[in-house]
């Protein structure tokens, strides 16, 4: 059976691809057409403009999980990144710790070692004026001798 359909414009450019009769005249289209090749061109049409959303959103999909498989490779990495930089700077902080209880220790040892040298040159001082007092005086007493 055949039929005569009134067509707008928008819908020209569609079904002039699907149809092989065409006839154009003031942004209408008059087309005679068969309903049973109508179907089938119009369902081949629908077929192909759904297989092709579906693929669109198969590959936004897929993008989509290969954009936040990145984001949670980026995220590991930089959570790992973190946790080094953390250990890194709490052994920095201990090392500096031990360096300062080592200057302490050092420090507290030299203090003990200045003390010590100080009183031995104390002594020293002590005994060299006993024994410039000791000699003056036999020098005076050889000195009354002779």
């Amino acid at each position: 059976m055949q039929r005569w359909l009134i067509v707008s414009g928008i819908i020209v450019s569609v079904i002039r691809n699907m149809l092989c009769c065409v006839n154009i005249s003031f942004n209408f289209l008059l087309i005679v057409v068969n309903d049973e090749e109508l179907k089938k061109r119009i369902a081949e049409e629908l077929a192909l403009e759904r297989a092709r959303r579906d693929s669109e959103a198969q590959k936004r999909r897929l993008f989509g999980k290969l954009l936040e498989r990145e984001r949670i490779s980026s995220n590991e990495h930089l959570t790992r990144a973190i946790l080094r930089e953390r250990a890194a700077t709490e052994e920095e902080r201990q090392k500096a710790q031990r360096f300062a209880k080592q200057l302490e220790e050092k420090d507290r040892e030299l203090k003990k070692h200045d003390a010590y040298y100080k009183e031995q040159l104390a002594r020293l001082e002590e005994r060299v004026s006993y024994f410039y007092t000791t000699v003056l005086k036999l020098h005076v007493k050889h000195e009354d001798i002779y």
